[in-house]
């Protein structure tokens, strides 16, 4: 459950009445909630004030939310490919995230652990990647010679 959920349900609230509080849209709140939206630090401050709760600490939950998701959806995939086209872009955005939070004053401790254990599994998929990545180079190396040749 991500960390605006717990919030709002907190509160006793639906994604409507929180979008509407905030003056969001309850599209836009479902996708912050469900983590296929990322949450600007702007937006974490205005549904931090009308939830009641520090607006650095909602952020910075839903960042690692997003990092744990965006990790957990590279390690599933398998085939070399895939693994380059479609896990270098989430990766690149744990990457991204780990850089925001590492810019975050007194981020909580309990953050910090989680943030630190991501971090080793951003290192864990990068290596998988490179992995993936030497046979195919070695497959467009063998297909230029031999286009070379011809």
């Amino acid at each position: 459950m991500s960390a605006l959920t717990e919030y709002r349900e907190a509160k006793g609230w639906s994604m409507a009445r929180l979008a509407r509080e905030v003056g969001m849209s309850d599209t836009s709140v479902g996708a912050f909630e469900v983590g296929t939206r990322s949450l600007s630090f702007e937006a974490a401050e205005r549904l931090a004030q009308v939830l009641g709760v520090d607006p650095t600490a909602l952020w910075a939950r839903h960042a690692t939310d997003q990092m744990r998701a965006a990790l957990a959806t590279v390690s599933r995939l398998t085939d070399g490919q895939s693994l380059v086209s479609l896990g270098m872009p989430r990766i690149r955005l744990a990457l991204d995230l780990n850089r925001e939070l590492s810019a975050l004053p007194d981020l909580p401790p309990d953050l910090m652990e989680e943030k630190s254990l991501l971090c080793g599994q951003i290192a864990d998929q990068l290596r998988r990647v490179e992995e993936a990545i030497r046979p195919l180079e070695s497959a467009k190396r063998a297909s230029l010679k031999k286009r070379l040749r011809s």
